[in-house]
């Protein structure tokens, strides 16, 4: 199996930080004036950020996954064959940068209810970037995929003043990833408190675990609920964690 990470030429690179700024995974960041991969598994090899690179220091390196690995993990063994570089208006995914969304607030009360709440793009948890300024103290919703479909007031009352992200624990790979970004979230976002929202179903009860790992693996502790949802939209219970 083969894929792509970024590869960094030190000598050129002048530590302007532009591409840290472009990196929507969160994987680079500036060490002693440098820039520096410090999260491979964060790495999607789309190459972003290489457009953003004005000294030519950034290229795309093919690497070797092991066959019996099921998900990505940090690569290991180069290939010899040279770093590509690869154009970026045909790498760049419109529906992965992020950026906030207006809220336009009707003077109805009948119009508020109908009214989205969403704030920000991308939502899925492997897209979002724990560096990203919308996560900074917020209050944070973690949500199955199902629970915004099954309930009618999921924008009005759950999403709003709430900075959200979705996943979905029986079918998303790479779970580990999410544990490390809410991590990241809890003790770099500061987010000051989390609210996770699950089905009534027991696939969607590994959402709470994998939310509880991250907390624990993390430096801070910011209160949690957990708020589980019926197949019909009700909530069954709401529980202080």
């Amino acid at each position: 199996m083969k894929h792509f990470i970024i590869k960094i030429n030190e000598e050129q690179c002048v530590g302007c930080g532009d591409c840290v700024a472009a990196c929507h995974e969160g994987a680079l960041q500036l060490v002693n004036g440098k820039a520096k991969l410090v999260k491979e598994f964060y790495c999607a090899g789309l190459g972003h950020c290489i457009g953003h690179c004005a000294a030519g220091a950034l290229t795309l390196q093919e690497l070797d996954t092991p066959e019996d690995h099921g998900s990505f993990v940090t690569p290991k063994i180069p290939t010899e064959k040279s770093p590509i570089l690869l154009n970026e208006e045909n790498l760049r995914c419109p529906g992965s940068l992020p950026h906030d969304i207006d809220i336009v607030r009707p003077s109805s009360s009948q119009e508020q209810e109908n009214t989205a709440a969403l704030s920000h793009w991308p939502i899925q948890l492997h897209l979002i970037s724990p560096e990203a300024a919308c996560f900074n103290g917020a209050s944070l919703l973690v949500a199955a995929d199902c629970t915004a479909f099954a309930m009618s007031d999921f924008h009005r009352t759950w999403l709003k003043d709430r900075k959200l992200v979705i996943a979905c624990p029986k079918l998303d790979g790479k779970q580990e990833d999410y544990v490390e970004k809410l991590r990241l979230l809890i003790d770099r976002a500061c987010v000051k408190d989390i609210t996770i929202m699950i089905m009534n179903l027991p696939c969607c009860k590994s959402l709470t675990r994998l939310v509880l790992q991250g907390v624990i693996s993390a430096q801070r502790h910011p209160p949690i609920q957990e708020v589980i949802v019926s197949k019909e939209g009700g909530i069954i219970q709401t529980n202080k964690i």
